[in-house]
């Protein structure tokens, strides 16, 4: 199971944020796991890089879900193709002269 930084902070409802390691309350988890939890951070670091991430053709970013990124930032582009209608082929008409 790969872990992420979500994994090792709990964040409460009236706005507090713990960390499960050492039971601290802290306010910026990223800047507490680099000061005193460096090793698991390097590990989540690591993981991160392993994951499999994929390049939207729109904006440029790198993201992990490719369909959710351009469903929920390019909703323009998603409307315009379900604009686009494709034009019914003609029948052609035969003429029978004899």
């Amino acid at each position: 199971m790969t872990k992420n930084l979500n994994d090792f902070i709990v964040r409460r409802k009236d706005g507090l944020k713990i960390c499960k390691i050492c039971q601290s309350i802290i306010e910026d988890e990223h800047d507490h796991m680099m000061r005193r939890h460096s090793k698991y951070m390097q590990y989540i670091e690591k993981k991160e890089e392993k994951e499999e991430k994929y390049m939207c053709c729109y904006c440029g970013l790198w993201v992990k879900n490719w369909r959710l990124h351009v469903k929920d930032q390019h909703p323009e582009i998603i409307a315009d193709a379900s604009r686009r209608v494709k034009p019914e082929p003609e029948e052609e008409e035969f003429e029978f002269s004899f």
